[in-house]
């Protein structure tokens, strides 16, 4: 995927990399109207995780991430867009080619490129099958879609590993969701790992 970002048609990155300017355009709540309101700018995209899970649980998010395929990606119509600061926590998986950012409607907006396989299911579904924690497994298309691995999560007040393969990242990740949501969370998860002492 680096192709994507090294082709003829380049990103036009802002003049101070790391720097986010304000989009022009008012605030908005965080919810259905904000994220439609993303996605008319956005198209094919949707918006999946923390930002879903946190208005239903009634928290501000520190940011919505907006999934879009890869393949329908055009550098072109994201020229104000810049390389995200820490990529790096999202790029668990083979399956994230790039992301971007930038400020719309007074948030911060992060743009993942995901090259997933094509199956029946929609696009969706398919990029929450790739987030290791049941309580994000909730996106909105148009429409807001609640897993039941999301609602039972948040009823039990629990947070469901769904992808054992990161265990390590995942402890990290729930250490510092427990400690943004009260510390009244419980992990369900293999215990943590620990470091072997030479």
């Amino acid at each position: 995927m680096e192709d994507i970002l090294n082709t003829a048609e380049t990103i036009q990155f802002l003049p101070e990399r790391g720097s986010i300017e304000p989009d022009p355009i008012k605030e908005l709540e965080n919810g259905l109207g904000l994220w439609a309101a993303v996605l008319e700018k956005i198209p094919n995209g949707v918006i999946a995780g923390g930002a879903i899970r946190d208005f239903i649980m009634g928290v501000q998010p520190k940011d919505i991430d907006v999934f879009i395929p890869s393949k329908l990606f055009k550098a072109s119509n994201f020229e104000q867009w810049e390389p995200h600061p820490n990529a790096v926590e999202y790029e668990a998986g083979d399956h994230v080619d790039a992301v971007l950012q930038r400020k719309l409607f007074g948030w911060v907006v992060d743009l993942i490129l995901v090259n997933l396989p094509e199956t029946e299911e929609s696009f969706g579904a398919r990029v929450i099958k790739s987030f290791d924690f049941g309580i994000t497994r909730s996106w909105f298309d148009g429409e807001l879609h609640d897993t039941l691995e999301a609602c039972h999560d948040r009823e039990k007040g629990r947070v469901t590993l769904m992808l054992e393969d990161r265990l390590d990242r995942a402890w990290k990740r729930f250490d510092r969701f427990n400690a943004a949501h009260g510390n009244s969370w419980t992990f369900v998860a293999p215990p943590r790992p620990t470091e072997e002492v030479i």
